[in-house]
């Protein structure tokens, strides 16, 4: 069992539902883009996976299906963007369910994940400015983490759920914190489109950043104790979010989220500490 702690307050906000779903339905995805094309996949940067960060082979593409084999139990990849279109799909073999790949995504606009995404380990997605899951799409892996919230490299190392150091030194590491590469805090809250303006709702005002799972779409953990974490400014899950035996957990998060194993805080002596919980609203919608 996990807890979770996270610094943003968790309130509900008809206005950003409505504005998504209206810029949805007016054929503008989230910031100005058309939905994707049939046969879409993620475009890997110019060095997919930097030295030292783990070992994965070239992406091999047969027909609609981009098939990416890790070789090390962990490893970094960064892409150009990481889009599925609604009939291709992405499958990451690894070598063991608790394997991990960390995928840091640089395009400049919300991932839209129409198609299909598998993984028999763990799969961790960092994308600045959201997620859409369309209505059809399909995840089916061991674990999956779908933030705007960066993961450290050394959060990599230890885990996402080593929020204090087991030596009661009373040090906590942010599982996911909005800082760049270099460590530098940076906020990106508001949605931006082609023009690098802010997408503004129908009552002119801005978008926030955010993780939409449309109906219809499917997030499940294939394997007991596995884990959904989706992590932004604001969520909103119309779709279907599963983890058998196993736990989800929607974080509406601006700067930082801890993740501490509930069993380990108390054995670590620190006795009991107030934390917020992340909860789903009525409506679905959890903006911060």
């Amino acid at each position: 069992m996990l807890s979770v702690d996270h610094t943003a307050p968790v309130s509900r906000c008809r206005k950003l539902d409505l504005a998504v779903r209206s810029l949805i339905a007016g054929g503008v995805l989230l910031c100005g883009n058309p939905r994707p094309s049939l046969a879409e996949l993620p475009v890997p940067a110019d060095v997919l996976v930097a030295a030292g960060r783990g070992s994965v082979l070239p992406p091999e593409i047969t027909g609609n299906t981009m098939t990416i084999r890790q070789v090390s139990d962990k490893a970094t990849l960064d892409w150009k963007s990481f889009n599925i279109g609604p009939e291709n799909t992405v499958r990451f073999e690894q070598p063991q369910s608790t394997s991990v790949a960390l995928n840091n995504i640089h395009q400049a606009d919300p991932s839209r994940i129409f198609g299909t995404l598998s993984a028999n380990g763990q799969v961790y997605l960092v994308n600045q400015n959201g997620f859409l899951f369309g209505k059809g799409s399909q995840v089916n892996v061991n674990s999956l983490v779908a933030s705007t919230l960066n993961i450290s490299q050394d959060t990599l190392r230890r885990g996402l759920s080593q929020a204090f150091d087991p030596d009661a030194s009373g040090v906590r590491h942010a599982a996911l914190e909005a800082v760049d590469a270099a460590g530098q805090p940076v906020k990106v809250l508001y949605l931006k489109g082609s023009d690098g303006q802010p997408v503004l709702d129908q009552s002119g005002q801005k978008v926030k950043v955010q993780i939409r799972v449309e109906s219809g779409a499917k997030i499940q953990t294939n394997a007991a104790d596995g884990r959904i974490i989706l992590a932004a400014p604001a969520i909103n899950n119309q779709g279907s979010v599963e983890a058998a035996d196993g736990q989800v957990i929607l974080a509406a998060a601006q700067d930082k989220v801890y993740l501490q194993l509930a069993d380990a805080w108390l054995k670590s002596g620190r006795g009991a500490r107030s934390t917020t919980s992340a909860r789903c609203l009525p409506n679905g919608a959890m903006p911060a």
